[in-house]
């Protein structure tokens, strides 16, 4: 199973959330991608404080959900997906400037 199949995918930035009908709340690796999602709306937006905050929660809710994964592809694609939404973090603390303090 990769994380296509279960109906994420990652476009232009930004993860689209495949149908959400299950009953319940999402798994924990769903409810990190919302977050992530919810941060790249947030800088698209201009937002950077908020997008920060959302990428540090996001981040660190797929790195916790990675440790439940049994599927070796799929635990690597998380990584993936945690470093690159590291990497646009931290490019937007660069572009925030020295304002924003840790």
């Amino acid at each position: 199973s990769t994380l296509d199949s279960v109906g994420i995918i990652w476009r232009r930035g930004s993860l689209a959330l495949g149908s959400m009908s299950q009953a319940g709340p999402p798994s924990p690796h769903k409810a990190a991608l919302i977050i992530l999602n919810d941060a790249t709306r947030a800088e698209e937006a201009g937002d950077a404080p908020t997008a920060l905050s959302l990428y540090e929660s996001g981040v660190q809710a797929l790195l916790a959900s990675i440790r439940c994964e049994v599927d070796a592809g799929v635990a690597q694609s998380m990584r993936s997906k945690a470093a690159e939404c590291l990497e646009r973090a931290e490019a937007l603390k660069r572009r925030a400037g020295p304002s924003r303090s840790n």
